[in-house]
Formats: C-alpha cells, sequence, structure tokens
C-alpha cells in the first residue's frame, strides 16, 4: 500500500451536472496504520479539487474518526494537509510512533498551489485531546513546511500556524525520543495553545528550547533559506491550564522558562526535571529586564517539584525575586551537585517531604 485514502477528483461531467460526490467512510471512528513501510500518504487529494469536492453539507468523508494512530510507517513524510482539517473536526486522539520517515504531522508540501490556505477558512480540532509523538527519528515539528510556492512571509507565517492549529485545544501532549527536534513550541503558537495541561517531553537530544525563544528559523529546506524575526507582539508565552510539565533527557536543553513566562504558569502542579548535562537553571532571567508585575513570584497550586541528577543546575532561579509556594507538598532534589539554595531571593513554601 502506497497511499492509504486517494480521494479521486469529480468528472467534469459530475461538475456539470452538479452531481453529489459520495463520502468516505463517513462512519469510520478508529484508524489504525501499523508496518506499512511502502505507504508514502495516508491521504492523497489535489486540494483545489477538495475544495470543489466537499461543498457544504450536513456530512462530510471522514466525519466521525477519533482515533488515528500510525505505526512503523517509515515511508511516510507527514501525517495530513492543513486542508484535512475541514474533514477532521471530531478527531480526539493522535498517535504516531517508531516512524522513521515521518518529519512533520501537517505539511502542505505536496500541494500545488499554497495560495489556498490564505482563502480558505480552516476548521481547528476543537475535539483533539491527546497528541502522542514518540521514537520518530527524523521528526522536525509539528506543522509549518513551506513547499516554496509562496514567496510572501504573511502567507508563510499564516500556513505556519495553521498547522499548529492542531493543537490549539489539545489536553495533553507527549513527544519522545524524537532526536531531530530542536525546540517544542514554537513562537508563532504561544497564542493557541491555552487548553494544554499536561506536557511530557523525553530523549529529544537536538532540543535547545521547549518553548522557542529565538528568531523563526527555516526548517525545511525552502528556496530563500531565510530567517524572520518574530513579531514582539506574540512573545510572550501563555500557558493558563498546564497543571503537569515533565521533561527529561533532553542534554542540550540549558533552561525550562524565561522569567517573563512563569506569570502564565498559575495553574503548575506538578513539576519533574531529570537528567541534563547541559541545564544550568530551570528558569532563565530575561534579556535586561523582569517583566512581572511585582519582585514576588507565586506558583499557588504548584504540590510537587522534582529536581533529579542536574549535574550542573546551580538553582531554579538566579534573581532576586522571592519565590512562593503555598501549596507545596513534596520538594525531591536528588543528584544536583551545584544546587545550594532553589533561589538567590527569598523562598517561601509550607513544611514538604522531601
Amino acid at each position: 500500500v502506497e497511499v492509504a485514502f486517494e480521494i479521486m477528483s469529480p468528472s467534469s461531467r459530475d461538475l456539470a451536472h452538479d452531481t453529489k460526490q459520495p463520502l468516505v467512510l463517513p462512519y469510520l471512528e478508529e484508524l489504525e496504520l501499523k508496518y506499512l513501510e511502502r505507504m508514502s500518504h495516508v491521504w492523497k487529494c489535489n486540494w483545489n479539487e477538495f475544495l470543489i469536492l466537499q461543498k457544504p453539507q450536513s456530512r462530510s468523508s471522514f466525519h466521525n474518526l477519533t482515533t488515528i494512530t500510525i505505526w512503523k510507517c517509515d515511508s511516510t513524510k507527514y501525517l495530513f494537509s492543513p486542508l484535512m482539517a475541514k474533514l477532521l473536526s471530531n478527531l480526539k486522539k493522535i498517535d504516531i510512533a517508531f516512524c522513521d520517515g515521518i518529519e512533520e504531522v501537517v505539511s502542505n508540501r505536496d500541494d500545488e498551489d499554497a495560495s489556498i490556505y490564505s482563502h480558505t477558512t480552516t476548521t481547528f480540532f476543537p475535539h483533539l485531546d491527546i497528541l502522542e509523538l514518540k521514537y520518530l527519528r527524523n521528526f522536525k515539528c509539528i506543522g509549518g513546511g513551506i513547499n516554496g510556492t509562496s514567496a510572501d512571509i504573511h502567507d508563510q507565517l499564516k500556513l505556519s500556524q495553521a498547522s499548529w492549529s492542531l493543537c490549539q485545544y489539545t489536553r495533553e501532549i507527549s513527544i519522545e525520543d524524537c532526536n531531530a527536534l530542536s525546540s517544542k513550541i514554537p513562537w508563532y503558537a504561544v497564542g493557541q495553545i491555552q487548553k494544554l495541561e499536561v506536557l511530557l517531553v523525553s530523549e529529544c537530544k537536538s532540543m535547545t528550547e521547549v518553548f522557542e525563544t529565538q528568531e523563526i528559523n527555516n526548517k525545511s529546506g525552502t528556496e530563500t533559506g531565510k530567517s524572520h524575526p518574530r513579531p514582539e507582539c506574540i512573545t510572550m508565552l501563555k500557558l493558563p491550564k498546564l497543571k503537569i510539565l515533565k521533561i527529561q533527557r533532553c542534554h542540550l536543553l540549558k533552561h525550562v522558562f524565561t522569567f517573563s513566562t512563569i506569570e502564565s504558569l498559575a495553574e503548575l502542579e506538578e513539576l519533574e526535571i531529570k537528567n541534563y548535562e547541559a541545564m544550568e537553571v530551570i528558569v532563565k532571567k530575561d534579556n535586561g529586564e523582569q517583566t512581572t508585575a511585582s519582585d514576588v513570584v507565586l506558583f499557588p497550586h504548584l504540590k510537587s517539584l522534582s529536581l533529579i541528577d542536574l549535574r550542573n543546575v546551580v538553582g531554579f532561579f538566579l534573581g532576586r525575586s522571592e519565590f512562593m509556594w503555598p501549596a507545596l507538598e513534596k520538594l525531591v532534589i536528588v543528584e544536583c551537585p551545584q544546587i545550594t539554595g532553589l533561589t538567590y531571593g527569598q523562598s517561601t513554601a509550607p513544611s514538604s517531604e522531601t
């Protein structure tokens, strides 16, 4: 099998007579594809003709699909085009694992005319709950690959942001052993993931940032090869629902947060950082200034803080701000020989289990 679903174009006669096209598997709920070594595409379609095929109607192809599982499909480069979102409005879970060829979840690389995204309203994934990406050695990003057909930077950014709509409502993201992934959440997605409650990241050897703070890099080899500075108005990360964050064995990672991001972590309940060689601090100072409203940093719901096997970490934060942890029940610090105190400023917490 090289293509699981190839959506055929309507004939000119069908178009002339406005013939209603049959729906493709409208009642399918679970899709599981495993050990299909030759499969290059899950879905393949001319997306300009797709717009003609999918006229407004009460039901659409794959409308009931809630779960996608892809394992050991090494020739597949990506899962779907951004416009598949128009079909997969009820998707709840994506699980991709052991696929050596996968580079992106969402990509427009095979589309002939990328400009259609700029003129099409894409339905996001309002029910997507869980995204699991594991053991993908060539996986570089969630989405946003540019195929070079649009020279306009605004069109390119729109494509990238449309891809990240995949995570707009996601509650749990788990990424494990994706060694080509340099950053987890890009700068343009910071306003799109406000439902995220659980973030688990491990064994990503190329990752230098969990939350991207640098310029956007051209990750998909476009013909321009340029980097584009991010707009200043969207550099503040917001994760208002995040409750659990666990990160381990991403050895190039030097910090987890910047100081300006921690105000958005009011709901954080569990933070676990394990097995890092390059990390020196958990919260990094912002360049030149601190942007919180006061010198007091409050983690009102943090119950568990674990710092394990962090050989070069000297503290949680090296600034002078006061940190308050009123709900802290469990504090674990193991094999962190450089730590002499959590913060350089005052740190207030109830009696904790250590």
